[in-house]
């Protein structure tokens, strides 16, 4: 099965997508081909938002907690930062600034 298989499906498939994610790179590619991201409280994020904040919790300006929830991101996000060596070299190990 492949990437657009998951994104053109229904929303467990985009949930599947971002879960297979094994990088910030495949994460980024995932968000890109879901587009515009709205959660439940009907707020909407762009992929361009979604990765501009992404990126500045790696670097340790944002927390995780700001991340979306929808489809796992917060989620995969937070697995992705264990083993990021930006985020280790921004944080020195800890969780990120809070906000």
């Amino acid at each position: 099965m492949s990437l657009e298989d998951f994104i053109e499906g229904p929303d467990i498939e985009k949930d599947e997508a971002v879960e297979k994610a094994v990088s910030f790179d495949a994460l980024y590619e995932v968000i890109n081909n879901i587009g515009v991201v709205v959660e439940e409280s009907q707020k909407k994020y762009t992929p361009e938002e979604l990765i501009k904040i992404i990126e500045r919790v790696r670097h340790g300006n944002m927390s995780p907690q700001d991340v979306a929830r929808a489809f796992g991101l917060r989620l995969k996000v937070e697995e992705l930062l264990e083993t990021d060596p930006i985020f280790k070299k921004y944080t020195q190990g800890s969780r990120g600034k809070k906000s």
